[in-house]
C-alpha cells in the first residue's frame, strides 16, 4: 500500500534482509505537501543491524566471489538524493563501530587496523605503534598470530630476507615477544646486544662487558630502582 502522507514506521517484526528493509523504509520516505520528515520506531531490535541496514546509503561497496561485501570502510561514503542528508550523532557512530568490530572476524580487523594505520603513517607500524595508535586490542594480534612478526609474514608485510630470516629464528622470536618483564634480565641482555650494533651481535656477552651496562640501566629511572 502506498500511502505518501504517511510520517511514522512501527517495526514489529525483525528484518534481516536489507532489501526488504529498503522497501519497508521507502514507505515512509514518499514525499507528500507538509510532510517534513519519517520517524521509524523500533520494537523488536533491528537496530542490532543498524551497521548492515546503513549500508544501503554506502558508495564503498566491493562485490567478491559473487558476493556483496559492504562496510569495508569506516566511515561510510554516503550517497543520498538531492536535498536529502545523513546525519549521526557521535554516539551512534561510536556504538555502530563497536557493532561492526563485534560482527567483523577478528583476522579481518586486524588486517584492516593495521593497514589503516600505515595508510596513515607512510610506513609500515611497530608493534609499538600498533599498541598506541590503532583503534584494535594490541593483544589480540598475538592471540590470533602468536607473535607480531607471524602476523607480518602472513599478511605480505616482510621481504623475502625478512621472511628468510622469520623461518629459521620462529621460535626464538616468539620468545622475545612473550617473555614476561618482571625480572626480565633477558630482555635487558638483548637491549645490550642491540645497541652494540650489528657488527657485534655475533660476539659473546661477557659478564665483565654485561656488568656496567646492568648498573646503568636500572639506576637510570627511578621505578627501575625501585623494582629491583
Amino acid at each position: 500500500m502506498d500511502i505518501p502522507s504517511v510520517d511514522t514506521l512501527l517495526f514489529v517484526r525483525p528484518t534481516e534482509s536489507l532489501t526488504v528493509f529498503i522497501q519497508q523504509v521507502g514507505r515512509g520516505l514518499r514525499l507528500h505537501p507538509g510532510k517534513s520528515h519519517c520517524t521509524l520506531i523500533d520494537l523488536i531490535g533491528n537496530y542490532r543491524n543498524a551497521d548492515l541496514k546503513l549500508g544501503l546509503f554506502d558508495v564503498a561497496e566491493a562485490v567478491e566471489g559473487g558476493a556483496r561485501s559492504r562496510w569495508r570502510t569506516w566511515p561510510a561514503q554516503f550517497q543520498v538524493p538531492d536535498g536529502c542528508s545523513v546525519n549521526l550523532d557521535l554516539q551512534v557512530i561510536d556504538l555502530i563501530r563497536a557493532m561492526r568490530q563485534k560482527r567483523q572476524p577478528r583476522k579481518d580487523r586486524l588486517r584492516e587496523a593495521y593497514f589503516g594505520l600505515k595508510l596513515e603513517l607512510g610506513r609500515r607500524p611497530t608493534y609499538e605503534e600498533m599498541h598506541l595508535l590503532a583503534p584494535i586490542d594490541s593483544r589480540e594480534i598475538k592471540q590470533e598470530y602468536r607473535s607480531y612478526v607471524a602476523f607480518l609474514a602472513t599478511t605480505g608485510e616482510l621481504g623475502d630476507v625478512e621472511m628468510d630470516a622469520f623461518h629459521v629464528y620462529e621460535p626464538w622470536l616468539r620468545e622475545v615477544e612473550s617473555t614476561g618483564m618482571n625480572k626480565g634480565y633477558k630482555m635487558v641482555v638483548l637491549l645490550a646486544m642491540l645497541e652494540r650494533g650489528e657488527r657485534e651481535w655475533y660476539k659473546p656477552m661477557t659478564p665483565n662487558a654485561m656488568g656496567p651496562f646492568f648498573h646503568s640501566y636500572y639506576m637510570e629511572k627511578e621505578y627501575r630502582r625501585q623494582i629491583d
